[in-house]
């Protein structure tokens, strides 16, 4: 006898005279790979007291995350991240053996990864990972900022034009939790270019020249002034703010802000802010996997989703002589990132 279980958020129990005892961590990693989302999925099977157990892995996609592209798909080890999933106490294994290829089978428009009769007795334990492809690289956009599931980024930006060629630039932002389980481990950045990476020379193609700015309400006094990426993707310098939290409650919120002051070059250019969030939060976005176990038991089942992202921001400066404006980047973002 089989039985098969749909899973969800909570846990779920079920008993049987002979009945295997089975703990099941379910945790999906939205990433981002070179600014373009995959989503990385581990799950992790091992059995407690009770009878031997065979379980089956069923992962539930579409045909086109796992279509063939630079980072994905990727199964087992090929998978595997280095962050610990975060188990229970009372999780019966710490050490599971990995699994690797799956069997992909499809049926009408859905495509299924199985990983099939893995048998387990008292105190063994297997891995799953997979990396699929999640979606465009505007995918979090959304017409007030951005939108990482219950999390959102929600965005204020101006563009001011003074005296000559002076302008003044202002973003601000407020993170907000409005799921109704606390956002854990936080660590928001907000980068804003000032400068792009010559790749011929190294030397920095400034986008603002006498370039200035004031922060308010990020947890670092003084950013760092770093080389890292803009949100086309393109080498660039400039302040990254960080917002850096244990938890933030249901419905509560962040705000912070940066102006930035300057004076506009002689070509149009766009500035680009990068986005990155690390955070946890026990939610679901994304189906379940359906495992099949026999004999069938009592089975204890959690799950979270921990995001570590570094997207382009939804919102773009555009400057040039007279004219300096806000606008939506979508457009850019998915001719500079999108690799379809």
């Amino acid at each position: 006898m089989v039985w098969i279980f749909v899973l969800s958020g909570s846990m779920m129990m079920m008993c049987n005279p002979a009945e295997s005892n089975i703990w099941i961590v379910e945790r999906d990693m939205p990433q981002t790979r070179n600014l373009v989302p995959i989503l990385n999925r581990t799950t992790l099977i091992a059995a407690g007291p009770g009878p031997a157990a065979t379980c089956t892995i069923n992962q539930p996609v579409r045909e086109i995350h796992i279509k063939e592209g630079p980072f994905w798909p990727r199964y087992g080890s090929k998978a595997r991240m280095g962050l610990p999933v975060l188990a229970p106490d009372d999780f019966p294994c710490r050490e599971p053996r990995v699994l690797e290829t799956p069997l992909v089978s499809k049926k009408d428009t859905e495509i299924v990864l199985q990983w099939k009769d893995i048998k387990l007795t008292r105190g063994e334990g297997a891995a799953v990972h997979s990396d699929t492809w999640l979606g465009p690289p505007d995918m979090y956009h959304i017409s007030q900022g951005l939108s990482f599931g219950d999390i959102l980024v929600i965005t204020d930006y101006q563009a001011q034009l003074d005296s000559g060629n002076s302008v003044t630039l202002t973003c601000r932002i407020t993170l907000q939790n409005k799921h109704s389980e606390p956002v854990q481990g936080i660590d928001f950045s907000f980068f804003f270019p000032r400068a792009l990476l010559d790749n011929e020379t190294g030397q920095e193609i400034p986008l603002l020249e006498d370039f200035s700015y004031i922060t308010q309400g990020f947890s670092d006094p003084q950013p760092l002034d770093l080389l890292i990426c803009d949100g086309l993707g393109r080498g660039a310098w400039g302040p990254r703010c960080t917002i850096l939290k244990e938890s933030l409650e249901p419905g509560k919120s962040v705000d912070c802000s940066i102006q930035v002051k300057g004076k506009i070059t002689g070509k149009e250019v766009v500035i680009v802010p990068l986005v990155s969030l690390v955070a946890r939060i026990s939610a679901r976005y994304w189906p379940s996997s359906r495992i099949e176990i026999s004999p069938p038991g009592k089975v204890h089942y959690s799950d979270y989703t921990h995001f570590n992202l570094v997207v382009g921001d939804s919102r773009l400066f555009r400057l040039a002589p007279g004219k300096a404006t806000v606008e939506a980047s979508a457009p850019l973002v998915r001719q500079f990132l999108d690799l379809k």
